[in-house]
């Protein structure tokens, strides 16, 4: 009947093989896998573009990630002659940006070597209140006796390097007291808002090239809350590869990164080093204590390290070693002398701490003594407390008092115990 009723329908009839079933769904799913693959591959270049930075989450659209001992090749096949800009993607019309580890003689013919560079006297302006001195050679150091920044003034533009807050009003006319020439760019030294909170107030900085290294741009843009504007050259410096030089007209800054667990992390060492001028934030305080927890550093080693990488490393195949140094806060300038002297305080601080902790009658179980072995469950803080001041205490008057710093820094009286303290508990518990 079957056969019947399809011949009559014009067609015929034949048992479905079960294989056949199998092959066919079999094709089906393979078909639809490789179209779901395709899509996914799809979204994926859709969404992550084609800008250069695919990867790194530090960069924004408008960001250049620089990125350390690239091969030129990469760049350049040879074909545009030798003017000296071929395959730097971070090559504007007036500006040149080289890789690290450049030959300096790229930069400069020696022609400094004969300029006295010994800082000139403060210049006031009263309102808004800063203050510039002239370092030589188109560099100065502006500040309000609390934080202090760097211009360098080149052919046709300037360099603006960090922006306190604290100068919120004086910003937009610092420049200006000191150079008609536009802003052409600006370098943050790192990433706390204190030292760069106010860039925004930099003229021109929309038109800037902004240089920062790596960590710090990935901060920037994690708070956007704080206006800071973010960097448009990223620095991809390490331990490894940490210098680079940076050119602006006929001016150059090598920027050095240590490597070291120092501060915030990022920091970077600035040196001009026609002026024989360095700047190095939150390290050194020429001629005061360290702020409280020594500069708010991270651990001991990491901020002894990097003052002799500041002495050591620190230095130009051209004009030699550093001379003039911009620390950043306080108010005056400080040199090698102030670095070497830095890190004898430090080591000073380190064994007040030892000997402070050798005081029998500072013991823990002294204060517990003290306290009558009363541990009621409502007072342990103030049993800890009581162990803490009495061996800070002793460690500032051993530095003070046996150690002679009281008649070696200013502001001694101010953080000699909350320094004993950090040192300690650096030491002692975080062991980092």
């Amino acid at each position: 009947m079957e056969t019947e009723a399809a011949g009559r329908a014009g067609g015929s009839y034949e048992p479905v093989d079960g294989n056949s079933q199998k092959k066919l769904l079999y094709g089906v799913i393979a078909f639809l896998v490789i179209v779901i693959i395709a899509l996914i591959v799809v979204i994926a270049v859709v969404a992550g573009g084609n800008d250069g930075d695919e990867g790194n989450p530090s960069v924004a659209d408008d960001q250049q990630f620089v990125f350390i001992a690239p091969d030129e090749s990469d760049y350049d096949d040879g074909s545009g002659g030798n003017d000296g800009d071929e395959g730097s993607p971070s090559v504007a019309d007036d500006q040149e940006f080289v890789f690290i580890a450049p030959d300096e003689s790229d930069y400069d013919d020696g022609s400094g070597s004969d300029l006295d560079c010994t800082p000139g006297e403060k210049v006031f302006n009263a309102d808004p209140f800063f203050w510039t001195i002239d370092i030589c050679d188109g560099l100065y150091v502006y500040g309000d006796n609390f934080y202090m920044g760097i211009i360098q003034v080149t052919s046709s533009g300037a360099i603006f390097v960090d922006a306190p807050p604290s100068m919120w009003d004086a910003l937009p006319v610092v420049a200006a007291s000191v150079t008609d020439n536009p802003i052409t760019t600006v370098m943050y030294s790192h990433h706390h808002g204190d030292h760069v909170g106010g860039a925004s107030q930099i003229p021109g900085i929309e038109d800037a090239n902004v240089v920062c290294h790596s960590d710090a741009a990935a901060k920037i843009l994690d708070r956007p809350d704080m206006g800071i504007p973010a960097c448009t050259t990223v620095l991809d410096l390490t331990a490894d590869n940490h210098t680079y030089i940076l050119q602006d007209d006929d001016k150059y800054v090598i920027l050095q990164y240590t490597g070291y667990r120092w501060h915030s992390g990022d920091d970077l060492i600035l040196f001009f080093p026609r002026q024989r001028t360095v700047m190095a934030v939150d390290l050194v305080y020429p001629k005061w204590i360290p702020f409280k927890n020594v500069g708010m550093a991270v651990n001991p080693d990491g901020y002894l390290a990097a003052n002799h990488f500041l002495l050591d490393n620190v230095t130009s195949e051209i004009y030699g070693d550093w001379e003039v140094l911009v620390a950043g806060h306080v108010d005056v300038l400080g040199d090698r002398e102030d670095a070497e002297i830095n890190i004898e305080y430090v080591e000073d601080l380190k064994e007040a701490v030892h000997l402070a902790e050798s005081n029998a009658n500072l013991s823990f179980v002294a204060v517990l003594n003290d306290f009558g072995w009363n541990i009621d469950g409502t007072n342990n803080w103030e049993i800890v407390l009581a162990y803490q001041h009495g061996q800070s205490a002793e460690c500032a008057r051993i530095l003070n008092e046996d150690f002679g710093w009281n008649s070696r820094f200013h502001g001694m009286d101010a953080f000699s115990e909350d320094n004993c303290y950090w040192m300690y508990q650096e030491g002692h518990i975080n062991l980092d």
